[in-house]
């Protein structure tokens, strides 16, 4: 999915540095979200090939039943990754949103310091101070706004960094707990070996049918993450919506 096509709405109203910004923190999302998937990715082919071995049976042999499960578990990373998308895609926008809206003050500051140093009204001094209020409240309804921003600044940094704690919470690396029953020593081994040349091939298929159990529950964790991130958004967007209402009150009552 390419996020840059669904952030691009207000792009165009963002001048070069602010359009930087934006693309710099969604580059560093990319880079670190596709890198755990890489990750994830590899450790459960290895966990397949490994546990293939484990029941004395040839990895290369199964390599169809491992490349059925590695398609169902990429789909599952997809999903994951699609929500997690969706929602620094929503983030972006609120703060697009902010940035825009500070756009329109910075313009009123302009407009309304250009009449006020206008050498026609030097002479209406009431005049001149209704400018000088206005530019006043513009100035800080833009630090108000700059309070937003830095909020959500704060929210798409914590959006990455639990984008890879939960992928390192959901999609556990298995290797690991492998890597352990095998360093119980020689004689452990040996027994296994011998076990598995009589069951190996049943308890290798027994693990291979139970595996879409794991993936079912990898799904439950998936929806309840989302379910989460959805509710987040939904506060976030609510706070800042009030907050940009309060500071445009408070600037129509100056």
């Amino acid at each position: 999915m390419k996020i840059f096509e669904r952030i691009d709405d207000n792009l165009d109203k963002l001048n070069k540095s602010e359009k930087e910004q934006v693309f710099l923190e969604l580059a560093i999302y990319q880079a670190r979200k596709n890198n755990k998937k890489d990750e994830k990715l590899k450790n459960e082919r290895e966990y397949l090939e490994n546990t293939a071995k484990f029941y004395n049976q040839s990895a290369s042999k199964m390599m169809q039943n491992i490349e059925v499960n590695i398609n169902i578990y990429t789909v599952l990373l997809n999903k994951l990754m699609y929500i997690y998308d969706t929602t620094f895609t929503n983030f972006i926008k609120v703060k697009q949103s902010a940035l825009n809206n500070q756009k329109i003050l910075v313009g009123n500051v302009i407009y309304f310091s250009q009449n006020y140093n206008d050498e026609k009204n030097a002479d209406d001094e009431e005049y001149r101070n209704n400018l000088y209020q206005n530019i006043e409240s513009q100035l800080q309804s833009k630090i108000n706004f700059e309070v937003i921003i830095n909020e959500c600044d704060a929210r798409i940094k914590w959006l990455v960094d639990d984008m890879e704690k939960t992928f390192d919470k959901i999609f556990i690396d298995k290797n690991k707990a492998l890597i352990a029953i095998d360093a119980n020593g020689f004689w452990f081994n040996f027994a296994k070996k011998i076990r598995n040349l009589f069951v190996g091939r049943r308890k290798y298929k027994e693990f291979n049918d139970s595996y879409i159990n794991y993936i079912n529950y990898l799904l439950k964790k998936i929806e309840s993450k989302e379910n989460e991130l959805a509710g987040i958004y939904v506060a976030m967007e609510k706070q800042m919506k009030l907050a940009k209402n309060q500071i445009l009150k408070e600037l129509k009552t100056e």
